[in-house]
């Protein structure tokens, strides 16, 4: 099981401090996880898994971490949608009620994280700086999902209710060029 790597549960907040200076675990989230375990989408997710409540959808910067495009956010974003009952959580946890499509919500193990293709938009819409990195981290989620930025584009022009949809099809454009300049073939499918 992926949870029984992570630490904070099993032992004392000294010791694993003490574990942590000495380097035999590192952060990972919330949680801490041994040297020598490799951080995966899994163990990500699981770590997420252990403060975020079952049913309520990651998304943004942390689902982007989860994907592993991005480093852990201070702050967790999630959704929750209508049919789910409210419900608290740490208060490094924002919880918001919003509807995903089907084909927007993807399970990472147990816990629940906005697709690639969903993680791309959020971040090329939400982020008020969009920076290279946040071009690049778009631009990976997308090529991950067998999306090039110009189908990305197209898909988007065509969304009548989406907020903000201009700053995204710009953005996307800033994507497509910076895909172009690194000299990457664009994806096909």
């Amino acid at each position: 099981m992926l949870t029984s790597f992570l630490l904070d549960s099993r032992m004392p907040r000294a010791e694993l401090m003490a574990a942590r200076i000495d380097g035999d675990v590192r952060s990972i989230g919330s949680s801490h996880l041994p040297t020598d375990v490799p951080s995966t989408p899994e163990l990500r997710a699981a770590a997420l898994g252990l403060i975020v409540p079952r049913g309520v959808v990651v998304e943004g910067r942390a689902a982007a971490w989860v994907h592993g495009v991005l480093p852990a956010p201070s702050c967790i974003v999630a959704g929750r949608p209508v049919s789910i009952r409210p419900t608290r959580g740490p208060s490094s946890l924002v919880i918001r009620q919003v509807t995903y499509p089907d084909d927007d919500v993807t399970h990472v193990g147990t816990t629940a994280v906005t697709s690639a293709v969903r993680t791309a938009l959020d971040l090329a819409r939400q982020e008020s700086a969009f920076d290279l990195r946040l071009a690049t981290s778009v631009a990976t989620l997308l090529s991950r999902a067998g999306i090039d930025p110009a189908r990305a584009r197209t898909a988007v022009s065509g969304r009548t209710g989406m907020p903000y949809r201009l700053l995204v099809l710009d953005r996307l454009t800033a994507v497509e060029r910076l895909a172009r300049d690194l000299g990457q073939p664009p994806v096909t499918r």
